[in-house]
């Protein structure tokens, strides 16, 4: 009984930080990098690049985004990879629509850049240590490394880097050297999240979840 327990409250507490990693998401995205056209690469950089030019609800391109990578977690870990999975998405998507209306003005882009890559780089960490994966071009280096698989991380920066210079045909070239930037503050701020939560840290049990 006390096994079940345990499996439950840690399966509580991994929902619990899956959606604190969405809400970071959603700060970092609409706070922060929306008052500056800013992106950091990845599925939600190209989300809203697509929304941005064709005026597509960002919530749709997001879901589309990520359902390819939905299927290759559930090829690799299973039927209990989905559901914490679909639960970040629909969160994540859920405070994006709450913060998107808001519209908070900052002033210094330089500052929108650090905290923005900041919060979304942290955002995406907890999501993918806690046992979800959104945003696959972001996080697929760190989830090969996590699940103990061989990849060269190099493409992913390839593929992130592409990204943001494409921003700069969308935004303007002074938000693409400053999303630049703010991709590799996600990038490191993701490694972070790992140090800091370590394997065998009390409340991070999810590698097994």
């Amino acid at each position: 009984m006390n096994g079940k327990k345990y499996l439950i409250t840690r399966k509580v507490i991994n929902f619990i930080f899956i959606f604190l990693g969405a809400l970071l998401i959603a700060v970092g995205v609409e706070i922060f990098f929306s008052s500056h056209n800013l992106i950091a690469g990845g599925i939600i950089g190209t989300a809203v690049m697509i929304s941005y030019i064709m005026e597509i609800p960002l919530s749709a391109i997001i879901v589309l985004l990520n359902f390819p990578f939905m299927i290759f977690g559930y090829r690799h870990r299973g039927k209990k990879f989905v559901l914490p999975t679909m639960a970040a998405v629909a969160s994540m998507i859920f405070w994006l629509s709450v913060f998107r209306p808001i519209q908070i003005e900052q002033e210094y882009i330089l500052q929108s850049t650090i905290f923005g890559g900041i919060s979304l780089g942290i955002g995406l960490g907890l999501i993918l240590r806690f046992g979800a994966l959104v945003d696959g071009f972001q996080c697929r280096r760190k989830y090969y490394e996590m699940n103990g698989i061989n990849s060269s991380g190099t493409i992913y920066v390839a593929v992130n880097i592409f990204i943001v210079s494409l921003s700069g045909l969308v935004f303007g070239w002074e938000q693409a050297m400053y999303s630049l930037i703010a991709y590799f503050i996600v990038f490191k701020s993701i490694d972070a999240t790992f140090d800091l939560l370590k394997r065998d840290s009390i409340i991070t049990g999810s590698e097994e979840a």
